[in-house]
């Protein structure tokens, strides 16, 4: 018979097992239900790292000190308090930034600090035999504390304070970590006395049931308006964004009832940090682009990459000014349109026009490498991975792009497990190989690109959102070339030289009645096809194109539409089919019949189209 197994037990497993953070209060303000996933988005637990006992902060105690805007979500630090520390306080005003590396009781002018705007600020000095470093960034968000060459790294979404506490010999005894107001651990309390808690071997696990609300989270928009549900003072909210201890949430609050009266509350909360991050990298690398735009168009050397994206529509225009202004950056680009638009061609531009362009470029079509090999291939195998592994083992793309750009060409085919590996790399830019344990650092830029709407892949559940907004930094739509009016007879005046180098054809020139039936078509293909289009005019004719070299398509383009519609009366199968077989007869009699030529001027493999030959011949 199976062991009894309480309805209580029951319910707090299932509490702890919600993919949302759930905190419940009663009338009074007091903390009913936390959580695990509540405890996890707002960092109750104290994080994984270097151990140190729990204490308080002591005269002649070491400290080094980052703030990125003091009286922010510090405590409530004011220039006087930073006295404590030997610096002058006369020197920092309310709300600026502020590094600082000092003793705790020294003498007023006797630590080593920096405040004011600036971009990164940063001060070092040596204490106890060790090489002592605080540094802020306010652009990356980011603040690193090195003792003896150790860093203890912090980032922040809106503002914080981080501080290393060492003590008189220059032991640690305390350092900064998300989730410290929570524990009560906020910068002011620390340098004032205030115990704080272990970590490491020392940790805690900090309860929040049974106390005030305000205990946990010091009072906030969000969670005022839990306290005003929970005593029946306002109604539910739905997905509200408010930033509660410093972490940007989406909120849901609803009152709970007990015989139609209200008696507590309940709040529904999901984590959007890395979605807010991400927007604000967004905006700001377009922010970036936009201001470096007219001062990179007048640059020659910036521009001689571009020479080869052709065009002078308007559409093109914008979209070269913004991929030529983002070049010089390092942030992720997305690369969206139709098929045969020039992606890759854009990508090589921003990559030649980058300071990563003596490094490699390396491309990577997602959607021609088999599944199963893909993984290996992106992110490299060690020996023995798997059966026929090289016994050396094989780098990925990623480390054979280190110091320079992978280009991820039809990102949007990705699979979710592929998605997932992306999207750490993304984060922390390490890839760890195939089979292999140790984690690899990569310098390298990532630009994508898909002919796929990724925001309604994202809807549908079969492309990462998380991913999407990694890779949504700077975003390039390429339009397609029927909306580039004027821009055909330019493309067709550049390729056609080209197409006939590679040929070894001869040719003249092209009639005017050739371009205008060029220049009337819509192009479903885009660039792609009317490259097509030229090599099979150029393999067809000795002399001039004229409307003859052309494919039916272009020379009767009504009999076409009439026959679409034809065909779109049968199965979808059928017209590709039809569609198929016409243009492998078109390929066989531009190359008088040789095989091999009719497959490269189709662009597939010899096997396909083989195997689409004797389709055709059955």
């Amino acid at each position: 018979m199976a062991a009894s197994f309480p309805k209580t037990a029951y319910l707090e497993q299932v509490v702890d097992l919600m993919k949302v953070g759930l905190i419940v209060v009663d009338a009074g303000g007091f903390i009913r239900v936390y959580n695990q996933r509540a405890k996890e988005i707002f960092c109750m637990a104290p994080p994984g790292g270097p151990s140190h006992p729990a204490g308080r902060a002591q005269k002649g105690d070491i400290v080094l000190f980052a703030d990125s805007a003091l009286g922010g979500d510090d405590g409530g630090l004011v220039p006087a308090d930073l006295a404590l520390l030997g610096v002058n306080p006369a020197s920092i005003l309310p709300g600026s930034p502020v590094v600082a590396v000092g003793r705790i009781g020294a003498p007023v002018g006797n630590a080593r600090w920096a405040s004011g705007p600036g971009e990164i600020m940063e001060v070092e000095t040596s204490l106890c035999g060790l090489d002592l470093k605080a540094v802020l960034n306010t652009t990356t968000k980011s603040m690193s504390l090195f003792v003896g060459g150790h860093p203890y790294e912090y980032r922040y979404y809106n503002c914080a304070a981080h501080l290393v506490l060492l003590d008189s010999e220059g032991s640690l005894k305390f350092y900064q970590a998300r989730g410290y107001t929570a524990r009560r651990e906020a910068a002011k309390e620390v340098l004032l006395g205030v115990a704080y808690r272990g970590k490491g071997d020392h940790a805690t696990q900090l309860q929040a049931e049974g106390r005030h609300l305000l205990e946990v989270h010091p009072e906030g928009r969000g969670i005022q308006r839990l306290l005003e549900v929970a005593q029946g003072r306002a109604s539910a909210i739905y997905e509200r964004e408010y930033d509660i201890n410093g972490f940007p949430v989406r909120c849901t609050v609803l009152p709970l009832k007990h015989h139609e009266t209200v008696s507590g509350g309940m709040l529904l909360v999901e984590d959007i940090s890395e979605i807010r991050s991400l927007h604000k990298q967004r905006d700001q690398a377009v922010q970036f682009a936009r201001q470096l735009e007219v001062r990179l168009q007048s640059d020659e050397a910036g521009d001689a990459p571009f020479a080869q994206i052709i065009g002078r529509s308007e559409s093109l225009l914008q979209a070269t000014a913004l991929a030529r202004s983002c070049a010089s950056t390092n942030s992720t680009v997305l690369l969206t349109g139709e098929s045969g638009t020039g992606k890759n061609l854009f990508a090589w531009a921003i990559h030649q026009s980058s300071p990563r362009r003596d490094g490699p470029f390396v491309q990577v079509n997602c959607a021609a490498i088999p599944e199963p090999l893909l993984e290996s291939e992106l992110f490299g195998y060690e020996h023995g991975a798997f059966t026929g592994a090289s016994r050396r083992g094989k780098p990925g793309k990623f480390e054979l792009a280190h110091g320079g750009t992978v280009f991820l060409d039809e990102v949007g085919d990705l699979s979710p497990a592929l998605q997932a590996k992306i999207l750490d790399f993304l984060q922390d830019r390490t890839v760890v190989r195939v089979g292999g344990l140790r984690p690899r650092t990569i310098d390298a830029r990532v630009v994508a690109a898909t002919n796929q709407d990724l925001a309604q892949a994202v809807s549908r559940g079969t492309f990462r959102e998380d991913l999407y907004y990694r890779l949504h930094v700077v975003t390039i739509l390429l339009p397609p070339l029927r909306e580039r009016r004027g821009d055909t007879d330019l493309l067709v005046d550049y390729l056609l030289p080209r197409v006939a180098q590679r040929t070894g054809r001869k040719v003249q020139g092209i009639s005017a009645s050739a371009r205008q039936l060029l220049r009337s078509y819509r192009w479903p293909g885009n660039i792609r096809e009317l490259e097509n289009v030229l090599e099979q005019a150029v393999n067809m004719c000795t002399g001039i194109i004229t409307d003859e070299h052309l494919p039916p398509a272009l020379r009767h383009p009504a009999q076409s539409a009439a026959n679409v519609v034809v065909y779109g009366a049968g199965p979808l199968k059928e017209v590709l089919e039809q569609a198929e077989r016409q243009a492998i007869k078109q390929a066989l009699q531009a190359c008088d019949g040789d095989r091999n030529q009719a497959s490269r001027l189709l662009r597939i493999s010899r096997s396909s189209f083989y195997a689409k030959l004797r389709d055709l011949e059955s």
